[in-house]
């Protein structure tokens, strides 16, 4: 079976994402780890920590914005 990382792929949480491992968030989202690092690397990241980096960026910058 061959499962495919859709948007809903990473939650609304980023921050809480960044923490999780692999091996965590695979499965949490119904995907392989393959496939995880496939997405990484279509997105053009090196591989799943530079993920892990980024949504940590995007959760700091998120918190960091003045409410509107």
């Amino acid at each position: 079976m061959r499962l495919r990382p859709t948007p809903h792929a990473v939650p609304s949480d980023p921050q809480g994402v960044a923490a999780w491992p692999i091996g965590v968030l695979a499965p949490e989202r119904g995907t392989l780890e393959t496939t995880v690092l496939r997405f990484c690397w279509t997105i053009g990241l090196r591989g799943y920590p530079e993920l892990r980096l980024a949504l940590a960026r995007e959760a700091t910058t998120v918190c960091q914005q003045p409410p509107s």
